[in-house]
């Protein structure tokens, strides 16, 4: 608001519309006695008073006309910038990216959740066409689509039964829904984008389909192997008392090889079995602290004989004071086995299983566990795939030990990844998250 004793904007006593009254004033009565003087009766006094009367009444409320016009007008601007400002600060704080584009598709405005989804910052957007934000490969369709929309422009999502995608400033790509809206100006119009990243929901959704197919697959998987363990245990029991009778009695070798493939074969089925129920089986809700080292070394024991009848050596190297992890034990027991088998499988024969843990380097939060083998290693098509359900190379194998395996160190809040080269041998490593003593301390409270 301007001062009180300022000019022709201000407020004051000499304010416009005042000096507007004050003319009228004085060119209305000065017409007033003028045109009264001329006049050659004696009534120019009172009619001059009358006169000049009307002219003051009419002044006094020109002034005030225009006194309250002049406060509309202020109040008015004052509310649309008020207004404005609120729309602006909406628009910067909505939680939607939101993008204005003009006719000619050149970006005029784009709010903070833009470019944080985008990576660019304000600067490096504004005055740059839209495609900027579309992959290379579909930007020429979104040209044309764009020419499309605006011949007749309405309130609409952007791709309809389409998949739209998002691309970064550092050239990725992701997952996007878009709701357009027009805005009719003199210019051509305007045309506001609302912008939603949809990875996490994407995620999310792929997720619920794989658990849906991983439950269905787990209950077929499971009446399976409940109907096979049964005569599988039989064939193999009765395969193996055929084969120490016939030991007795001399049975010629072909007839004792045939013996040997039943059992070998009913055992494998068993196996096969065994790791349907486990992949059937429902994650384990109820962890507790465990020593990863405790559960190498029981581990080793159970491959013992093995090694030693196959001239493997294990070397282990675990680290003092290891920290405890939290989880299962039955599963990450499983995930050992899975892996130094396949370790034992890999060696044809006389080599080394190296065994290692310790704090991760650069991360104290969590336990590095290392299981590598001098065995025949993995050929690079092969490698992506050895985590997959049911991808086996092995005459043997039935594709679940690995999935389970990665399942099982997901489930725990780790990862596992590995390195191998053909002839040169391969190494997994497996990431737990570390318990740390309060939440152990915690976790002791809870069970005591």
């Amino acid at each position: 608001m301007a001062s009180k004793s300022g000019g022709s904007s201000g407020s004051g006593w000499y304010s416009k519309p005042f000096r507007l009254v004050l003319i009228y004033f004085l060119v209305g009565g000065l017409w007033a006695v003028v045109s009264d003087v001329v006049e050659v009766n004696f009534a120019l006094f009172p009619v001059a008073i009358d006169r000049l009367i009307f002219v003051a009444m009419t002044a006094v409320l020109f002034y005030i006309v225009l006194r309250e016009y002049r406060i509309v007008i202020e109040q008015s601007r004052a509310a649309e910038r008020d207004s404005a400002a609120r729309v602006r600060a909406y628009f910067a704080s909505a939680a939607e990216g939101l993008i204005v584009v003009d006719s000619r598709g050149l970006i005029v405005d784009a709010n903070a959740k833009a470019e944080e989804m985008f990576g660019y910052r304000e600067l490096e957007l504004i005055g740059q066409p839209i495609e900027i934000l579309v992959p290379e490969r579909l930007r020429e369709k979104h040209r044309r689509e764009r020419r499309e929309y605006l011949k007749t422009p309405r309130s609409r999502p952007m791709g309809f039964g389409r998949d739209p995608i998002g691309r970064r400033k550092d050239g990725t790509e992701f997952p996007i829904e878009v709701s357009l809206s027009h805005i009719g100006t003199k210019q051509g119009g305007l045309v506001t984008g609302f912008i939603t990243d949809i990875t996490e929901r994407r995620n999310l959704e792929f997720q619920s389909r794989r658990s849906e197919a991983m439950a269905a697959i787990g209950t077929v998987a499971a009446g399976v192997a409940h109907e096979l363990n049964n005569p599988l245990a039989i064939i193999s029991a009765r395969a193996e008392l055929m084969m120490a009778e016939g030991a007795k009695l001399g049975l010629n070798s072909q007839l004792m090889s045939d013996l040997e493939v039943i059992q070998r074969n009913s055992q494998r089925a068993s196996r096969v079995a065994t790791e349907l129920l486990t992949l059937a089986r429902q994650p384990q809700k109820a962890h507790r602290p465990i020593s990863i080292n405790d559960l190498i070394a029981e581990t080793i024991l159970l491959f013992r004989e093995q090694t030693m009848r196959d001239e493997i050596r294990i070397e282990t190297q675990l680290a003092d004071s290891l920290p405890e992890v939290m989880g299962d034990r039955t599963a990450l027991s499983q995930a050992i086995v899975n892996l130094l088998s396949n370790a034992r499988e890999a060696i044809s024969r006389a080599g080394v299983i190296r065994i290692t843990t310790q704090v991760s380097t650069g991360h104290p939060d969590e336990v590095l566990l290392t299981v590598e083998d001098t065995g025949t290693g993995i050929s690079e098509d092969v490698l992506p795939h050895i985590f997959d359900l049911f991808y086996t190379t092995k005459s043997t194998g039935t594709g679940l030990g690995l999935w389970i395996t990665r399942r099982a160190i997901r489930e725990h809040g780790g990862e596992i990844d590995v390195t191998s080269k053909p002839g040169a041998g391969t190494i997994f490593r497996i990431t737990l998250p570390a318990l740390s003593r309060s939440a152990d301390a915690d976790e002791t409270l809870k069970t005591g």
